[in-house]
């Protein structure tokens, strides 16, 4: 009988310990957590960090690097940190047209902790027309950057995205200004923190120019990138991956990953070919490509 007692008490005790530790991996993963935030869920976590990046950029008030407050903070949750701020712009009437490019040097990426490239979205908010102003107050710290836009005429989507299929999808190329910024303090960012600031996308700018790109031999395209009549650059668009198409094919593959692809009429930037000029007021730049026109803007 005090054997069967024995075997009872020890049965339960194991019993007891295994119920006990399902409701620790229980609560631990109920509010899994992403840096040290007390008390916040994982979900919560990405909200709040949303919150901050879009107060950041309407108050013109930078935070501090997202990658030291949240070292834990995986690729993937930063690309759902970029979402949220995506919906809080579309909550106030802010429609989505396209997306852009970035970090497409491998350089690059090792210098920011990355394997691939990095994508923002762009909004009709933060369109200039060809020739118009750039407000430099209402940015933090803004660059510029020549680029090659695409303008869909299909969709496009991954994955395993072909140049063939970006050719079949694209209407025509256009040239391009992107005009980024930082909602991170004195652009201190690592891959994580451009993720989750939309790539720094910030404003942009369309040519005139109009280009078809199915006999066009895009890597080739060279640019003329001026600051008030000084030229500082002259880049050729094989800069980008050896070719833009190539970028825009990742980029298809990327967002089949999130169940997403690029629409009919969406405008892609395709990624800077040379290093971005600072902006002052008074500032006048211009592009000029090869085979495509010129896009010029300036600031006050």
């Amino acid at each position: 009988m005090t054997r069967y007692i024995y075997h009872f008490k020890l049965y339960s005790c194991i019993l007891l310990y295994e119920i006990a530790v399902d409701c620790s991996y229980l609560a631990v993963h109920k509010t899994e957590k992403i840096s040290g935030g007390l008390g916040m869920t994982r979900d919560d976590e990405i909200t709040s960090l949303g919150r901050s990046l879009w107060n950041a950029e309407t108050s013109l008030t930078p935070i501090p690097p997202i990658s030291l407050s949240h070292p834990q903070l995986s690729v993937d949750q930063a690309y759902e940190v970029q979402a949220n701020v995506a919906r809080l712009r579309a909550g106030i009437g802010h429609r989505m047209c396209g997306y852009k490019i970035g970090l497409t040097s491998q350089a690059v990426q090792k210098m920011v902790g990355l394997s691939e490239p990095d994508y923002g979205h762009l909004f009709d908010q933060m369109r200039i027309e060809d020739g118009g102003i750039g407000d430099r107050s209402e940015l933090i710290d803004p660059k510029i950057e020549p680029e090659l836009a695409f303008v869909l005429a299909h969709p496009l989507a991954g994955p395993n995205a072909s140049i063939e299929d970006v050719i079949a999808a694209v209407d025509y190329a256009v040239p391009a200004f992107e005009i980024v910024d930082c909602r991170i303090q004195d652009w201190r960012v690592r891959g994580i923190d451009a993720i989750c600031d939309n790539g720094s996308a910030a404003r942009f700018v369309l040519g005139r120019g109009r280009l078809p790109i199915r006999d066009a031999d895009l890597g080739s395209i060279s640019v003329k990138f001026e600051r008030n009549g000084e030229i500082i650059a002259t880049p050729h668009m094989s800069e980008i991956m050896g070719n833009p198409a190539s970028a825009v094919c990742w980029l298809a593959d990327k967002l089949a990953e999130q169940g997403a692809r690029i629409e009919a009429g969406e405008v892609v930037l395709t990624g800077a070919p040379c290093r971005p000029s600072d902006v002052a007021p008074g500032d006048v730049f211009r592009a000029t490509f090869d085979t495509l026109g010129s896009v010029t803007m300036s600031w006050r």
